[in-house]
């Protein structure tokens, strides 16, 4: 092994430590269905990696190159901390995110880049033995208002297959006791990912 290295140069270079650097490290959406014009929670986690605290550094939220949302954050030397921002977006469609930091010693990691697509149809299935449920089809009528964009399709707990091999975006399961005849096959859809 030493004749193998004995012709290598090994050279070490001593980067002196980063004092003041923030970096954003991820995002995460909270909402489960995504609707135009209503609220819409992200978190994003932001690290200090730097040896110095720091205070009242900038960081915005952008859509489509908007500055939509920003707060003013406060984090301790080598830690982690999360922030929560709340916007809306008008229509559905893609819209092209990203959070910013201002600058500071190293500026690669002060940008995170990230998609919010919101689907122009919602299907949405509903699973109850009593026919339509009156609640669940008013409150997808008081949603498409304006605009139609639920679809609900109104399911048997016997067509529990029928809604799940369907295109449904989101099932919903009205009332406890269809659990025993739909249950199963819910728990092992929900199982494997859907």
């Amino acid at each position: 092994f030493k004749t193998f290295l004995s012709d290598w140069k090994i050279f070490t270079l001593i980067i002196p430590p980063i004092k003041e650097n923030l970096s954003v490290i991820s995002f995460e959406i909270d909402n489960v269905i995504l609707l135009p014009n209503s609220p819409l929670t992200i978190n994003v986690d932001v690290a200090n990696n730097g040896n110095l605290e720091i205070e009242n550094q900038l960081i915005q939220l952008f859509v489509n190159n908007i500055s939509v949302a920003q707060q003013l954050i406060t984090l301790n030397a080598n830690s982690q901390s999360r922030f929560e921002f709340i916007t809306a977006v008008p229509t559905t469609g893609d819209y092209a995110c990203h959070f910013k930091l201002e600058d500071d010693e190293r500026v690669e990691d002060n940008y995170l880049y990230f998609k919010i697509s919101i689907p122009k149809i919602l299907n949405i299935g509903s699973i109850n033995t009593n026919g339509n449920n009156i609640y669940i089809t008013h409150l997808f009528e008081s949603i498409n208002f304006k605009n139609a964009i639920i679809s609900n399709t109104t399911y048997s707990p016997a067509e529990i297959q029928r809604a799940i091999n369907g295109s449904n975006d989101l099932l919903i399961l009205t009332g406890f006791h269809t659990l025993s005849e739909a249950g199963p096959d819910l728990l092992e859809f929900v199982g494997n990912g859907g």
